[in-house]
C-alpha cells in the first residue's frame, strides 16, 4: 500500500508519545478566585458562554496540526469519540469536515480511528456521515489522491 502526500501508510498505527504539557489541555472557564459583586459575575457568566466542549477542543486540536497534543486530550477524554456538537456530528466527521486541508490530516484521522467508540457509520441530524463530509471538503492532495475518502472507504 502506498503512503499518501502525509508520508502516513494507510491503516499504520500512529503512535505519539504524551508530554506534560499537552496533558494539562485547558478546556476553558475560570479558576474561581476572588471577592464577589455584580461585575464579578457578569465576567463569570462570560466566562462560562466561552467554555469550550471537550469535542470543540478535540477539533481545535485537530485543526492546528499539533497531532502530540490531539493524541493526549483525545486519550483524556475518551468520551469525545462518542460526543455529538448541536448538529450530531461526531468527532470523526467533525475532522473529515474542518481538518481536511491539514497537512497532518492522515495522522489525525487515524488516531481517530483508533479510538474506542469511533462510528464510521454515525450519521449527523441531517444525515451526514464522515464520509461526506471527506468528500465535500474537497479532501485531494497534492498529487490529486482523495486520501481521506479512500481511507474511511478502507476501514470499512
Amino acid at each position: 500500500m502506498a503512503d499518501n502526500d502525509d508520508g502516513v501508510t494507510p491503516g499504520a498505527v500512529v503512535e505519539v508519545p504524551t508530554t506534560a504539557a499537552s496533558e494539562g489541555a485547558a478546556v476553558g472557564g475560570s479558576d474561581g478566585g476572588g471577592g464577589g459583586g455584580a461585575e464579578e459575575e457578569d465576567v463569570q457568566a462570560k466566562d462560562d458562554e466561552e467554555e469550550l466542549s471537550p469535542l470543540k477542543v478535540a477539533v481545535q486540536l485537530a485543526v492546528s496540526g499539533d497531532v502530540e497534543a490531539f493524541t493526549a486530550f483525545v486519550k483524556s477524554n475518551p468520551s469525545v469519540a462518542t460526543d455529538r456538537d448541536d448538529e450530531g456530528n461526531p468527532l470523526l466527521s467533525l475532522v473529515c469536515r474542518d481538518a481536511a486541508k491539514q497537512p497532518k490530516r492522515a495522522q489525525i484521522l487515524e488516531i481517530v480511528l483508533a479510538l474506542d467508540g469511533t462510528d464510521l457509520a454515525a450519521e449527523s441530524a441531517t444525515g451526514w456521515m464522515a464520509l461526506h463530509h471527506a468528500a465535500m471538503a474537497g479532501d485531494v492532495g497534492s498529487d490529486g489522491d482523495v486520501a481521506t475518502v479512500k481511507r474511511l472507504l478502507e476501514a470499512g
